[in-house]
């Protein structure tokens, strides 16, 4: 019989492996989130505490310090930082999709890749030594297909969904090892990257929950990629969570998002960068 280990032992497991760690929230008894707040549609999803995505943990014992702090608190690996890139997904519809798509040495590798059972979905852990990937959302047929690169995180084992289940490696877990991604997979996630959404900033779009976060952190990362500061970057997403977002994002949790796309470099810069108003940014 196979013993779950505690959220505390797994946490200072997995930063022993290398990985890097963020404590979050948990989900009650009666099922609502531990952070409190009546309009949280993330429960036991987000970060908790001082440790975001940007400023993950790798060393078990500041991890084991913060569990004894949150005994309950479910586990955060954010893929960048830990050289992952994983596949997110999010229903068995958009399981049989990726499928359909998938080559066959994709197929084949996925036998050997550490594999978690979700909620209601799947993570696929893939290498990325050089973290080279990007987080990106799966829209139209690729919806519920979503990359867990650089800033984004997964929660991880045994850490408990709101639906009461928890989540438990399936294949090849904790991921002390992982494959390298196929080319087929380097294509599909870069083509991903660039494709442009012509759609998402438009006066008659309004962003619903579910897509909040990697809504605000698409737009505030392609701010980042053209050079803007932080401060902007935070007035950006605050002025599109306020006006575009149903319902709201909390200050905090913008913030929190606006740092997590100041962290990556610039890297659409010109030698002098013209003054760029937000309509015009918005409009682009």
């Amino acid at each position: 019989m196979t013993t779950t280990p505690s959220l505390r032992t797994a946490a200072a497991k997995y930063a022993s492996l290398g990985y890097a760690i963020i404590p979050l929230h948990w989900v009650k008894p009666d099922g609502s989130c531990s952070c409190n707040r009546i309009d949280c549609d993330s429960e036991g999803k987000h970060p908790l505490g001082e440790h975001g995505a940007s400023t993950p943990m790798t060393n078990p014992e500041l991890v084991t310090a913060q569990w004894d702090k949150y005994p309950n608190a479910n586990i955060g690996i954010v893929a960048g930082a830990s050289r992952l890139c994983i596949i997110d997904i999010d229903s068995p519809t958009a399981r049989d999709r990726f499928y359909d798509i998938a080559d066959v040495d994709t197929i084949t590798t996925m036998h050997d890749t550490p594999i978690s059972k979700t909620g209601k979905g799947w993570h696929i852990v893939f290498a990325d030594p050089s973290s080279e990937y990007k987080p990106s959302v799966g829209r139209g047929d690729d919806k519920g297909i979503d990359i867990r690169a650089g800033v984004s995180y997964i929660v991880a084992p045994p850490s408990i969904h709101k639906n009461g289940s928890t989540y438990e490696w399936t294949q090849h877990g904790p991921p002390d090892a992982a494959p390298l991604l196929t080319t087929w997979l380097h294509e599909y996630i870069t083509s991903r990257g660039t494709k442009k959404d012509d759609t998402i900033l438009t006066d008659e779009v309004t962003i619903e929950a579910g897509s909040r976060n990697d809504m605000l952190f698409e737009l505030g990362y392609a701010m980042r990629r053209k050079g803007f500061t932080r401060e902007a970057i935070e007035a950006a997403l605050l002025s599109m969570n306020a006006t575009r977002v149903k319902p709201p994002l909390s200050l905090n949790e913008v913030a929190l998002i606006a740092k997590s796309c100041a962290s990556y470099e610039p890297q659409d810069v010109p030698l002098l960068m013209p003054i760029a108003t937000l309509d015009e940014l918005v409009e682009e």
